[in-house]
């Protein structure tokens, strides 16, 4: 078995800086996470909010007054385009 010399200094700088990304790496990952799924609204959960009916919504997006995004047959609306109006 071979062992090579390391400079200790060295190894300790390459963890921190692996830490350091590895942190900023959680935090995007946090962020992203936070815009999908927490900011989302169903078409129910928005028109809920609104005050208005599911179908009512649903033709206010069809229209375009209503910016959503469509998944498949899914349909979601940022709360913030919510708050906006």
């Amino acid at each position: 078995m071979i062992v090579s010399a390391v400079d200790p200094s060295w190894l300790i700088d390459q963890i921190r800086a692996m830490r350091r990304e590895i942190g900023e790496l959680r935090a995007e990952v946090a962020a992203l996470h936070s815009d999908r799924n927490d900011d989302m609204l169903t078409v129910d959960a928005a028109a809920e909010l609104l005050g208005t009916s599911p179908a009512a919504l649903r033709k206010k997006i069809q229209r375009g007054t209503v910016p959503s995004v469509r998944s498949g047959r899914s349909i979601r609306i940022r709360r913030r385009d919510l708050v906006s109006k």
